[in-house]
Order: C-alpha cells, then sequence, then structure tokens
C-alpha cells in the first residue's frame, strides 16, 4: 500500500495528510483529487496529529414555570440527558467538560468513568434559578479555554430563543460543532 505524507506549509499544528489507495466503502469526502488525478487512482486522505478530542457539556439551568407540576419534570429530564450523554461519552474513553451556572460558573471534567461517581454527585446538587440570564451565560463560558478545545459542544436546554443564534456564533467561529 502507498502511503504519501504531506508536509504542513501553512501551521506546525495544522494536521498532517497521509494518503492510502481507495478501498470500497470509503468516504467519497476524504478523497485527494488532486493526488488522485496524478496518480491515475483514487486516493483517501488518512487525517493524522492532534485533533480536538473532548467534548463540552453545557446544562442551561433555567427555570421556566412558576408550578412545580411544569417544571419538574423537564428539569429532572434535562438532568438525565445531561448524566446519560456524559456517560456515554466518558464510557467512549472521550474527555468531557460540563459547564452550569452556580453562584458563579460550575465546572467540572471528567476523563473517564472511574470518574463519574463525583459527577453525578455534582449533577444531584444543581438547582434551577428563575433569574438566569442564557445569553451572558453562554458568553462567558465562551471564554474558558478547555471549552474552546472542544470538537463539539452539548447544550442542554428546555427553551431556545433567537437571542441564543448571535452567542452559538462564537462557538461555531472557533470551529466546534453546537448541538
Amino acid at each position: 500500500m502507498r502511503n504519501i505524507i504531506n508536509e504542513s506549509k501553512t501551521s506546525a499544528t495544522e494536521l498532517d495528510v497521509l494518503t492510502r489507495a481507495y478501498v470500497l466503502g470509503d468516504d467519497i469526502r476524504q478523497v485527494h483529487w488532486g493526488l488522485s488525478a496524478k496518480s491515475g487512482e483514487l486516493m483517501i486522505r488518512k487525517r493524522t496529529g492532534l485533533e480536538q478530542l473532548s467534548i463540552g457539556v453545557i446544562l442551561i439551568n433555567k427555570r421556566e414555570y412558576d408550578n412545580p407540576l411544569e417544571y419538574l419534570p423537564i428539569e429532572n429530564k434535562m438532568l438525565e440527558t445531561v448524566l446519560a450523554l456524559t456517560m456515554y461519552v466518558v464510557d467512549k474513553k472521550i474527555p468531557v467538560n460540563h459547564y452550569h451556572k452556580g453562584l458563579d460558573i460550575i465546572t467540572k471534567s471528567l476523563s473517564g468513568v472511574a470518574e463519574f461517581d463525583d459527577y453525578y454527585e455534582l449533577i444531584s446538587g444543581v438547582s434551577f434559578e428563575s433569574d438566569f440570564e442564557v445569553s451572558g451565560f453562554l458568553y462567558e463560558v465562551s471564554t474558558i479555554r478547555p471549552l474552546l478545545d472542544s470538537k463539539t459542544v452539548f447544550i442542554v436546554t428546555s427553551s431556545f430563543d433567537q437571542s441564543l443564534t448571535e452567542v452559538l456564533s462564537i462557538y461555531r467561529g472557533h470551529n466546534i460543532d453546537v448541538v
């Protein structure tokens, strides 16, 4: 099998590109068209180097309703979602950086399942507040370095309004996928 290493000319941190011959089932978006034209056979890019591997989980712990019969089921589902998502990801050996609002921004980093019990305790103590200013919180979290190093950020919220779109563009500006 033929491998070609292209050295990065733009940045020492840019991924090196390794190529190999196309195999049925390869993603066509990874075809290196220039090299394929020169070699006369389809060549696939295989990326190596440092990539953003962690994910961020942001819990918007804003209380939307006054009646406990309305807010308790929603808040419980949000907490369960955060726990399930985080457990799934750390079980796949992907680091997680979690953020939610307390008196200040509460952060928790997990690199493996062994840390999940402490994380569960943290999440069990989360309180939801009615006077939560979501855009300001998301903007403030966007300045925290581990979050900016994330590959993907999951935002768990009970509602979404148009004002959040502007704040989320900050994350997209750092090439972070927002879910």
